[in-house]
């Protein structure tokens, strides 16, 4: 039994027992040991419950540091592909585009006829 554990039993028994001294009620051994078993009780099925969340967040773990690998190869051939279309000068947005990637705050100063205007992958 925990420190933790011993002093919610031990309260629980003085309230308990101050309850049933106002009630007029004798307070005897198995009166603490019943408390101590209810305290008992509440903390296995609070640590059940946690321990069944703590199983299903384990599980997601390792279901997403099994993707991890495929994850990481899929970024980097997405970021390869990006930088082969950059090198290769081809946008598809053209020189007056207004999306969000084209688009910057600096439009009034268009630059050079047929030089792209903003952010390129």
């Amino acid at each position: 039994m925990t420190e933790a554990h011993r002093r919610a039993v031990a309260l629980a028994q003085h309230y308990f027992r101050q309850i049933a001294e106002q009630a007029g009620m004798s307070w005897d051994g198995d009166n603490n040991t019943e408390v101590e078993l209810m305290v008992s009780y509440a903390i296995d099925a609070a640590a059940a419950r946690l321990r069944g969340q703590l199983d299903d967040a384990l599980e997601r773990i390792r279901a997403l540091e099994q993707q991890t690998p495929q994850a990481r190869q899929l970024q980097l051939e997405a970021d390869q592909a990006a930088a082969d279309l950059a090198e290769s000068g081809y946008d598809c947005h053209g020189r007056d585009c207004r999306c969000p990637y084209c688009a910057t705050d600096e439009d009034e100063d268009e630059g050079a006829p047929g030089e792209h205007r903003g952010w390129l992958p």
